[in-house]
């Protein structure tokens, strides 16, 4: 029963706190959520919009906003960025907003081959209304409405021209979220393993396919995911797979990206068809990416193709 929980937990933990949506949105639409090291990694300065909408025929507001920049510094030989982001759960009872800045090195191990180490600084406030509680019995358990603090990231890109794969670690420090007085509850934002990578195929041809796969870890709980984008002209297709063998978690994926010049616009629709309660309610998430400015002087990393300019 003990460890039935604690899977639970972990489920519940992966979807409210998550800060790049690891269950739900597409894999790389938010580069440096999915790994510090990917800032400075465009080959220009970047900027990334997200509009999350988690199953909003449930009838509440489970919604993210996300926003990042990043670019490639030459005198400090590594890309920063920074990434700002707000999550309403449950209609509003809770709220989730962070800030962070995000170094990443710029290594050449040979004239083709690159790593990317990185490290993350976030500052975080989760927020409680208490007025959900006024005729809960569990009331005088509340010890405050709202959480501050620090958290750490940790990661690395290995890449080139056709392939890139990496690791992140997130959630190093494993800040307090708990709401409850400290003998009641202390549930702590877990620590999270996330390896992914992926290849570039038929560069020379007029379609770019790019198959991509993704591990995500956090305790006891393992979530799969594979995808496969195509890019022909100003257009991008994929569809995707995510599973996981906990609470017979199941759902696809299907992305649209339209890109010409430095813009590129994204729309993914998640369709789940897991043995879960509502299964038959599908998530929206829209995506906007902005290249500006000067070229530099760093091979971009161009897998996978549904974000590439």
């Amino acid at each position: 029963m003990k460890k039935l929980t604690t899977l639970i937990l972990s489920f519940c933990a992966l979807i409210v706190f998550a800060q790049d949506e690891i269950l739900l949105n597409q894999n790389y639409s938010s580069p440096l959520s999915v790994n510090p090291a990917f800032a400075g990694s465009a080959g220009e300065p970047r900027l990334n919009l997200n509009y999350f909408n988690y199953r909003p025929a449930l009838g509440y507001k489970n919604m993210r906003y996300t926003a990042a920049a990043d670019l490639y510094i030459d005198k400090i030989k590594g890309g920063i960025g920074l990434i700002v982001s707000n999550f309403i759960y449950d209609d509003g009872y809770y709220k989730f907003n962070s800030g962070a800045l995000v170094y990443s090195a710029y290594i050449p191990i040979t004239s083709n081959l690159i790593i990317k180490p990185a490290i993350q600084v976030e500052f975080g406030e989760k927020f409680i209304d208490t007025n959900m509680f006024t005729q809960n019995p569990y009331t005088d358990k509340i010890d405050c409405n709202k959480r501050s603090f620090f958290n750490f990231f940790a990661g690395f890109i290995l890449y080139n021209e056709k392939y890139f794969g990496g690791l992140a670690v997130h959630n190093i420090t494993e800040p307090l979220m708990s709401f409850w007085r400290a003998t009641y509850s202390e549930t702590v934002l877990p620590r999270r393993y996330n390896i992914h990578g992926g290849v570039n195929l038929f560069t020379e041809s007029k379609v770019k396919i790019t198959p991509t796969a993704r591990v995500e870890v956090i305790r006891d709980f393992v979530l799969y995911r594979i995808s496969c984008t195509a890019a022909l002209s100003w257009y991008r297709m994929g569809f995707g797979y995510e599973s996981s063998d906990i609470l017979h978690y199941d759902n696809y994926h299907i992305l649209l990206g339209f890109v010409h010049k430095k813009i590129a616009f994204g729309y993914n629709y998640v369709l789940y068809v897991s043995k879960l309660k509502n299964n038959n309610l599908g998530s929206h998430e829209i995506s906007f990416t902005m290249l500006f400015g000067k070229k530099d002087k760093t091979p971009e990393i161009i897998c996978p193709v549904i974000n590439g300019m």
